[in-house]
């Protein structure tokens, strides 16, 4: 967070601690900052969306709280709302959606207007969207083509997913760099443990280190 906090979720109750970047360590005792969360995104303005509720079918709701005020929820829609990403703008949240076949997919809600806009059609699971900075883009995992795999979406075009990874492994994204470069994600392959690693988001081939 751009408050110098770290933020994570443990046993349904979103916590924050300080985190002293140039020594890099946790300073200090951590707080906890709301409870009942199950999903959340923090703004870089330090505004918080979370999803709340019991989790499992069209029972969690969706809230926002901004430095010193109380959480206020920001939608009527209800549903198992999933992996809550806040645009740069503020004005659009992607959201991963648990159906009940199991099957997530993922949608665009517009926050002024309070209305759901389904984004990916193929496949039964589309999940963990991340935003782009300075494109109405997204990254998403998806099973549409048979495996786990990474894909890139330009909300604007109209056009077909762009894949970007192509392996047998589990990779999670995480984040992408301000200037829409660098995708920061974890790589699962087989038993060995969950590693870090960029992928390199310019040129026609993605490329990961």
């Amino acid at each position: 967070m751009n408050t110098g906090h770290l933020a994570y979720i443990r046993d349904g109750s979103l916590m924050a601690v300080t985190y002293d970047v140039p020594r890099a360590r946790v300073v200090g005792d951590e707080v906890v900052l709301h409870r009942g969360i199950h999903h959340y995104d923090v703004s870089g303005d330090g505004t918080l969306v979370y999803a709340s509720g019991e989790p499992r079918g069209d029972t969690l709701s969706l809230l926002r709280a901004r430095v010193g005020e109380n959480a206020a929820p920001i939608s009527i829609h209800r549903r198992d709302f999933r992996q809550v990403r806040l645009s740069p703008q503020g004005n659009e949240l992607a959201v991963a959606i648990r159906e009940p076949d199991d099957e997530s997919q993922i949608w665009l809600m517009d926050l002024e207007r309070d209305t759901l806009s389904r984004v990916t059609r193929d496949g039964s699971l589309n999940a963990s969207p991340v935003w782009f900075h300075n494109q109405r883009k997204l990254v998403f995992l998806s099973k549409r083509d048979g495996p786990f795999d990474l894909y890139e979406l330009d909300l604007d075009s109209g056009g077909e997913p762009r894949r970007l990874t192509n392996d047998d492994a589990l990779e999670v994204p995480f984040d992408i760099s301000s200037d829409d470069t660098i995708l920061l994600m974890a790589r699962i392959a087989g038993d060995s443990p969950r590693q870090l690693f960029t992928l390199d988001l310019t040129g026609e081939n993605a490329t990961m280190s």
